[in-house]
């Protein structure tokens, strides 16, 4: 297997005070970095698509199947282990867990959750099994919702969430392992957005370290020496239209705390090349007077081949009647509650509003075909209202937005499947001033 070692440190600034953040090992499976569909199993299938990794159980005697990745982790410290899924083409009842167990499988903990809602936490030690929290029905679950699963260790305590709701808490006792992962049970297919791992920073002379590594461990130490290297972005800048360049454009790059790290102007042939000190993931925006903001996230490994990215942005005209799609603004079906994913591109049309202090839209709302028509169209109004309620909160005056809810009569994608029909839940704007 090929030897993955990941070394993450994020620093970060507190005003004048320089601190150091919890390093953390993160798949949002933006491609095969870390090797989750490395090795074949005939029990699962599992590949990554539309930046999901995607776990089928295909096993003929129906059983739950394990799928792991080794992983390192200092037990001495807190940690937290955080991933994010939902069950999909749900033909019966389907069981998924969040796994972390030792490579003997003697000893490990079980997070697991039903597409019927019931939650039940369990684990072995030395081969013997042990309730930890019995079956219990979560509430306020539906079989197709995404699930956030926790275990945060504080201490000698660990909790247990679903969807930052405590369902369970104990002492914390010493049954994790090494080896990271998910169990899926028998009809099972779940859609993982992202699994992350929590933790602070180690240092690699600790004595702790080199006797209980393995060479295709996931792991954390500080290497001081890779961040005194520097990533870079260079590109070119068109305008979407009309495909010609736009020169001297404003391009900038933040951290994930949104604080700028460097910022330039594209040359007189639309090109730039900017450049930060490493870092795991920056936010790069452009800018220009009359033109919607774009931005594109980069992520960064210490093992890259290269710091380097090249990417091209095309920029749309700002113009009064034009509509344009928020294409990550996404919603729960049934209600108005938005998705994690759709605050990216919110704060994008924030900072478009922002720079254009005379811009004034009207949101347009916009629903699957399930329900009635009535209820979808009080359902688009709701939407519009939490969208104009973000950007209210987020310092855009009430008089700049107005709204109106469509229902679902017109939809952009098929409404015959879940994965296309969630793009039917969305939120548009409309110019009306400039």
């Amino acid at each position: 297997m090929q030897k993955i070692v990941i070394l993450i440190a994020l620093f970060f600034y507190l005003g004048q005070t320089f601190a150091q953040k919890d390093v953390y090992f993160r798949d949002d499976f933006k491609d095969n970095t870390f090797k989750w569909n490395y090795d074949p199993n005939r029990e699962l299938t599992i590949y990554i698509e539309d930046s999901c990794l995607i776990i089928s159980n295909i096993s003929s005697i129906h059983k739950p199947v394990r799928y792991v990745r080794n992983l390192f982790l200092c037990n001495d410290s807190d940690f937290v282990i955080e991933t994010k899924f939902r069950f999909f083409d749900v033909q019966d009842e389907s069981l998924a867990a969040l796994i972390w167990h030792s490579k003997d499988n003697a000893n490990g903990f079980y997070f697991e959750i039903k597409n019927t809602g019931n939650v039940h936490i369990w684990g072995n030690k030395m081969n013997k099994n042990a309730d930890f929290l019995p079956p219990t029905q979560f509430p306020s679950f539906s079989g197709t919702d995404w699930l956030t699963l926790k275990i945060k260790k504080t201490g000698q305590t660990q909790d247990f969430y679903v969807n930052n709701i405590l369902v369970f808490t104990s002492p914390y006792r010493g049954l994790l392992g090494s080896e990271l992962g998910f169990a899926v049970g028998k009809y099972t297919n779940i859609l993982v957005d992202y699994i992350q791992v929590e933790h602070a920073p180690i240092k690699e002379t600790n004595p702790k370290i080199a006797e209980k590594l393995s060479d295709d461990d996931l792991y954390w130490i500080i290497k001081e020496e890779k961040y005194k290297e520097q990533i870079t972005i260079l590109g070119k800048i068109y305008d979407m239209n009309t495909g010609g360049i736009i020169r001297n454009a404003d391009v900038s790059i933040f951290d994930t705390l949104d604080n700028q790290l460097n910022n330039l102007k594209s040359d007189t042939e639309g090109n730039f090349l900017i450049q930060t000190k490493f870092t795991e993931r920056i936010n790069l925006k452009v800018r220009q007077d009359g033109y919607l903001m774009n931005a594109k996230e980069f992520y960064f490994s210490v093992n890259d081949e290269s710091f380097e990215r090249r990417y091209d942005f095309q920029l749309q005209r700002i113009e009064v009647g034009k509509v344009f799609a928020l294409k990550n603004v996404l919603f729960e079906q049934g209600n108005s509650e938005l998705l994690p994913e759709s605050y990216v591109e919110l704060n994008k049309l924030v900072d478009m509003m922002k720079d254009n202090p005379k811009l004034e839209i009207e949101l347009g709302g916009h629903t699957d075909n399930s329900g009635t028509v009535e209820k979808n169209l009080r359902l688009s109004e709701d939407r519009v209202e939490v969208v104009k309620n973000y950007l209210v909160k987020k310092g855009i005056h009430a008089s700049r937005v107005v709204g109106k809810g469509y229902g679902g009569d017109f939809p952009i994608a098929s409404n015959n499947s879940d994965l296309t029909r969630r793009l039917n839940r969305r939120v548009e704007f409309k110019i009306t001033k400039m």
